[in-house]
């Protein structure tokens, strides 16, 4: 990953340990674009080789999640919606994906959580509200449904954030 080296505007203090620039998340929001993969749970899921191969221990695909694994039925991890019993089934110190947990939370953050807490809450970061909080909110909420059943869906329109979280 390429850094930049000269400082947004309003940034004068570089992170080295997270390499980058405090302030940096504080882009315009006319930038943004929409991703360009997204997974569509009753198109994309499917039986793929983790389910012969490591049966009741093998993890959610991370890609498939983001709506970009290209490997499909050859791919090694699992592509379909993580239930409760494969929660149960997980280690204290892996997340769904593999993933290793830490005893704390990151400074900034980022990653996967810790394992001395359990967090049904997902961050939503870069929404482009274009017809309102209401027409976004029901947008959000159809779409976040497909993973589970949501308790909760917070949206604050002046950070372009959304909170979701699931029962």
């Amino acid at each position: 990953k390429q850094v930049n080296m000269q400082a947004p505007e309003g940034c004068n203090e570089f992170n080295i340990w997270h390499g980058r620039w405090i302030g940096e998340q504080w882009r315009d929001r006319n930038e943004l674009i929409a991703s360009l993969n997204r997974c569509v749970v009753r198109r994309d899921a499917g039986r793929t080789q983790a389910d012969e191969r490591f049966g009741d221990t093998a993890y959610c695909c991370l890609f498939f999640a983001r709506g970009a694994c290209h490997l499909g039925p050859d791919c090694t991890f699992l592509h379909r919606v993580p239930t409760p019993q494969d929660d149960l089934k997980l280690d204290i110190i892996h997340d769904m994906f593999g993933r290793d947990r830490h005893a704390t939370d990151r400074d900034d953050m980022r990653g996967t959580g810790n394992f001395n807490r359990m967090n049904r809450t997902l961050y939503i970061g870069g929404l482009k509200i274009m017809r309102g909080a209401e027409q976004t909110h029901k947008s959000l909420l159809r779409h976040m449904s497909e993973w589970g059943e949501v308790e909760q869906l917070r949206i604050i329109p002046s950070k372009a954030i959304a909170f979701v979280t699931f029962k």
